[in-house]
């Protein structure tokens, strides 16, 4: 048997202690308080896989559970951080659910086209003051680009009002009873305005995968040097993959989570290695926090951030 000297365990000691503070240094102090989404209550067991989930996101970022606060009551969760260095990062760590799903589009088309025109005539002839201020087509700008999966340009502000006009069942039946829409999850670069992509799935709570098929989720970086998340498939999922692939052949598949659209990849041939690529344009920062989401699983429901304040630390606070 071989016996460690004591200078190699304090080596190994310090080595393991640098390595769990290494993100705990940094000059800042988070406060949030979340609520499920739509001031729905929790059920005991949803707050305590949330208090889980959250607490173990913390933990592999690099918090000591001594440095962060979390607790729950019937509605909302609280949460405090100690001694962190970038803000906007435990932000995400903290609201983002972490619902992913690839999912069926359809096609900006004559025939869609057609759809939209049909209902904005109709919302402009509803006689109230939603459809007298905002026509359907006034929303957001339709591409002119035919048989592609972006169907058109859309604000932010305006997306709320996109959807409460579909939820108008004198709009809604013009359009397929799975179709629903989705922004990209990144404004279009260089633009003068905040401009969203605008896309239309067939997933209307039903995703072809979704996050049971995660084994793994790491960052890397694709051909160009840009941060992706890489996605290992369980055994299962990796079949059904390699036939979804199969049969979306020379098509476009959503990569969506928490109902943005990451990415439409086209499908250039079938996938039998269980691996799906992530993109997003965002950074190697962003995609190590989007696989630790993903790896340590799904929050049971949609959060929303009713209060946040960062402050900055004072020496020995």
């Amino acid at each position: 048997m071989r016996f460690i000297s004591t200078h190699h365990l304090f080596i190994i000691l310090g080595l393991l202690f640098y390595s769990s503070c290494a993100y705990v240094n940094g000059d800042y102090q988070v406060e949030m308080v979340l609520e499920k989404a739509n001031q729905k209550t929790f059920t005991v067991e949803e707050s305590q896989l949330t208090l889980g989930i959250l607490a173990d996101r913390l933990r592999v970022y690099g918090f000591s559970e001594r440095n962060f606060d979390l607790h729950a009551n019937d509605n909302q969760i609280s949460a405090q951080v100690r001694y962190v260095d970038k803000p906007k990062r435990i932000k995400m760590l903290l609201s983002t659910r972490g619902k992913l799903g690839f999912c069926e589009l359809y096609y900006n088309s004559a025939a869609l086209q057609e759809r939209l025109q049909r209902a904005n005539s109709t919302l402009q002839k509803l006689d109230n003051q939603f459809a007298k201020h905002t026509p359907l087509l006034d929303m957001f700008t339709l591409s002119k680009n035919m048989n592609e999966p972006i169907i058109g340009f859309i604000e932010p502000d305006k997306v709320k009002q996109l959807s409460k006009a579909f939820q108008m069942p004198a709009v809604r039946e013009f359009f397929p009873p799975d179709l629903t829409f989705a922004i990209a999850a990144k404004a279009l670069a260089g633009k003068s305005k905040k401009l969203y992509r605008l896309y239309a799935l067939k997933a209307k709570n039903r995703p072809l995968l979704d996050n049971r098929m995660v084994l793994n989720a790491y960052p890397s970086l694709d051909d160009a040097g840009r941060a992706v998340v890489l996605v290992e498939m369980t055994p299962k999922a990796t079949q059904e993959w390699a036939n979804i692939t199969k049969h979306y052949l020379n098509k476009h598949l959503a990569i969506v989570m928490d109902g943005r659209v990451y990415a439409a990849p086209l499908v250039h041939q079938q996938i039998t290695n269980g691996q799906a690529r992530i993109t997003g344009n965002f950074d190697q920062s962003t995609a190590q926090d989007l696989a630790d989401i993903l790896e340590l699983g799904v929050l049971p429901a949609p959060l929303s951030i009713i209060s946040e304040n960062v402050v900055k630390r004072q020496d020995g606070n």
